[in-house]
């Protein structure tokens, strides 16, 4: 399967379909009333008074002639009145007016009093329109011991967490009347989370029976899951690993055939470090020591709870640590897996042992991994064949006793989060060097976050009937198609690519699956029941529980293999608040969970609901036309659609996108243009679609309807701009930016923001900004 491309920074896939990952880590505003109550005061007062003021002397005008001075002082008086009485009616009709068009609902109240107290107005917006928009917010946040970034993402995750909690923690298992299984088990896993004092009692216990079943374990030599140096063997230690949604040496999944969207195929990825980039391993990177030591203090702990020997321990993980730092230094990077077509490598079985050579039968590996022989003849994918080129080299120059422990360490570390305490302070040496992270979440955010990834559908269907309405997924559905129209209805703008081109980029974008808010599928108790089928969750026994989960979910993905890819399937859960393109079925999704204030609600003025949803749907639209979603047609399949000159052109105009955001700094480390570049093109083309579709929205359905939010002062376009600057307030730990700039394909939040209005003529033009000022340089980049 094709990577989704997301809105948010991730940590990696979400939801049930994810790999494990230890946790590495990661206000209410109260409004302050209407400025326009002293402005009533103003105009009755003032009105009163003029009316007694000019009185006195109209009264008296029968009974007395004028002199000259007094005429003349009569004229200048008499005009007064008029002046007075016209500024009076002005006034009185400015008040009316506004406060007739002003959204007076406690929703726009709020949303106005969560918008105005995250703004900076000491910020000039045409100098830097992220302070502008965020700068408030900014000083006001304090980011959790227990997370590496906060931003309003997060915010509004947290948010669907307190909604979903009840919920689950509430008795009874039953959905619109039909008693259900998943729920049952959700809960249940809820409760066997939450309860500490027996997973504190079990303490190391699982862990040491898995490590047994692993086929033992030399650094807790001694203990009861004693390793044999005679009888282990690599291959039958990788299937042991991969079954439980390990990934060492690399990982195998059943994907999309980028090629042939209609068919599964087997797929071999490079994969198998602790750390969460290659990069970490390189000694030229700055904080390299401390990565390495965080490694270090993270392991050698971890080794010593189950029981090993100080010394030992620390040997054995120095030799795991190198073993790794030799496979992160093969590892194709980042940068040269962008290009779809570059990575495409399909082959037989046969053909791909000859690459891997000889360390492990690959027919054997996947007969095993499905239980059923898998012929030489079977193709399958290869994205990265020059890291299995060099592997085996890598492999037959280490010792059995390290690869032993490296296969059992890459499974293990990755299960922390389900063990006692003790060994979760351990995870946070490494969390604390990779991310700042030094603490953890409450108790039940931790064990509703586990809840949602082993049972997202659940929890989903739980959140949706009491968070989401039909009316809301109508309204979107009409935004999402608004924003498709205009991202068609600018193809003509477009003056680098050629007509044929053209015609078949909108012939794709005619042919997007759009899926709002959740899977119909999820109101079937029957369906939902099915889907959670295969999860076994023991009482008492929390770490055996998810032990269950993980070997479903490589079940459910192998059992793809052989049946055809659903173009409406979810890759993601209606809880989480993200959003994503997938290149391979040309679809875009918008779950429930992001679909909620402050970035939709019903009552919100149409113009914040296009900054924000509409700019969310026009970036996930644009995905299928960035620098990876241009090689995919409309129908999912990797094809050159594009003539020699448009591509010759996108290359150079997505080129100054690429220069532009690779100046941008944070922590002494510039942005890594070149793989950022997807998400930047997603951010520039999404919102210049999303004001479009805005506009026309205005023009043909919004004429007479606009409404002001109470207190802010700004104009319907504005007040676009501003939705959009604050989808991105967002704050990093130090640490967490230095692991963010290498590893993450999204900008720095920040650069998000200023890199994308800066190439906008509408946001110069909707806050006047001067010519080459900050945010209106003369040199702009424009894709899309």
């Amino acid at each position: 399967m094709s990577d989704e491309k997301s809105v948010l920074v991730t940590n990696g896939t979400s939801g049930d379909d994810s790999k494990p990952g230890v946790n590495k880590a990661w206000n209410r505003v109260i409004a302050e009333g209407y400025k326009y109550r002293a402005l009533d005061d103003a105009v009755s007062s003032t009105t009163s008074d003029e009316s007694i003021d000019v009185g006195d002397p109209v009264r008296n005008r029968t009974k007395q002639k004028w002199s000259k001075p007094q005429y003349r002082l009569g004229i200048v008086m008499v005009v007064a009145v008029i002046v007075i009485a016209v500024l009076a009616g002005v006034i009185i009709w400015q008040y009316t007016t506004r406060k007739k068009d002003t959204c007076n609902t406690p929703t726009c109240v709020q949303t106005s009093a969560f918008i105005s107290a995250k703004m900076d107005l000491s910020i000039d917006p045409c100098e830097d329109f992220y302070q502008f928009t965020c700068g408030n917010w900014e000083k006001n946040t304090m980011i959790p011991a227990s997370r590496k970034k906060h931003s309003i993402f997060t915010q509004i995750g947290d948010k669907n967490e307190e909604i979903i909690r009840p919920l689950i923690e509430g008795e009874g298992d039953t959905y619109k009347g039909n008693k259900s299984l998943s729920i049952q088990k959700a809960k249940r896993y809820y409760n066997i989370c939450m309860d500490e004092e027996k997973i504190e009692k079990l303490d190391s216990k699982p862990m040491l029976e898995l490590i047994s079943d692993l086929g033992g374990w030399a650094i807790t030599s001694g203990s009861s899951a004693t390793w044999n140096n005679s009888t282990w063997r690599l291959m039958d230690a990788l299937v042991a690993n991969h079954k439980r949604s390990g990934g060492a040496l690399f990982s195998m999944q059943v994907s999309v055939d980028d090629k042939n969207s209609s068919v599964y195929r087997i797929c071999f990825q490079q994969y198998g470090l602790t750390l969460q980039t290659r990069e970490e391993y390189f000694k030229n990177n700055s904080k390299y020591e401390n990565y390495k030591s965080g490694f270090m203090g993270f392991s050698t702990k971890f080794g010593e709870l189950l029981g090993g020997e100080s010394t030992t321990v620390e040997e054995a993980f120095k030799k795991i640590y190198d073993f790794e730092q030799k496979l992160a230094m093969i590892r194709q990077s980042q940068e040269e897996l962008l290009d779809p077509e570059k990575k495409y490598h399909k082959m037989s079985v046969a053909d791909f042992q000859k690459i891997i050579g000889s360390f492990i039968s690959v027919k054997d590996y996947l007969s095993k991994m499905f239980d059923k022989d898998i012929p030489d003849s079977t193709e399958v994918l290869v994205p990265t064949p020059v890291y299995f080129k060099k592997l085996e080299a890598i492999i037959n120059s280490t010792d059995r006793s390290t690869l032993a422990n490296y296969v059992v360490w890459n499974l293990v570390n990755n299960l922390v989060g389900y063990m006692s305490s003790k060994f979760i302070d351990a995870a946070l040496i490494l969390s604390k060097e990779e991310t700042g992270v030094s603490e953890v979440d409450p108790r039940w955010r931790r064990c509703m976050s586990k809840v949602n990834s082993a049972f997202g559908f659940v929890t989903s269907t739980l959140y949706v009937e009491k968070q989401f309405s039909d009316s809301s997924r109508t309204e979107v559905s009409n935004i999402v198609e608004e924003v498709r129209k205009a991202f068609v209805q600018n193809m003509p703008t477009v003056g680098w690519m050629d007509r044929v081109t053209k015609q078949l980029a909108i012939d794709k974008a005619d042919y997007i699956v759009k899926m709002i808010g959740y899977p119909d599928w999820i109101n079937d108790v029957t369906q939902l029941d099915k889907y959670y089928q295969n999860i076994t969750i023991t009482e008492g026994q929390f770490f055996k529980s998810y032990v269950s989960i993980l070997q479903s979910v490589i079940e459910r993905n192998i059992n793809r293999l052989g049946t055809v890819p659903d173009r409406s399937e979810w890759h993601m859960k209606p809880y989480e608040t993200n959003a994503y393109y997938s290149p391979s079925y040309n679809a875009i999704v918008f779950p429930a969970g992001i679909l909620q204030p402050p970035f939709y609600a019903p009552a919100f003025p149409m113009s914040f609901k296009f900054g924000t949803t509409g700019m969310i749907v026009g970036h996930e639209m644009t995905h299928g036309f960035d620098n990876t979603g241009k090689h995919y047609d409309k129908f999912g399949n990797l094809y050159n659609w594009w003539t020699n000159h448009s591509a010759e052109l996108f290359s150079q105009h997505s080129g100054c996108m690429v220069k532009q955001y690779s100046s941008y700094v944070a922590e002494g480390m510039h942005m890594r243009g070149e793989r950022t570049l997807g998400e930047n093109i997603a951010d520039n083309g999404g919102l210049k679609t999303a004001y479009s579709a805005y506009k026309h929205w205005l023009q043909t359905q919004g004429a007479g309807t606009a409404q002001d939010l109470p207190g802010l002062d700004y104009t319907q376009e504005q007040l676009f701009f501003i939705g959009f600057g604050q989808l991105w307030c967002a704050k990093y730990t130090k640490e967490y930016t230095k692991t963010a700039i290498l590893n993450d394909p999204h900008t720095y939040s920040k650069y998000r923001t200023i890199g994308v209005v800066s190439n906008s003529g509408d946001f110069a033009r909707a806050f006047n900004c001067k010519p080459n000022s900050a945010m209106n340089p003369r040199t702009k980049c424009q894709v899309w």
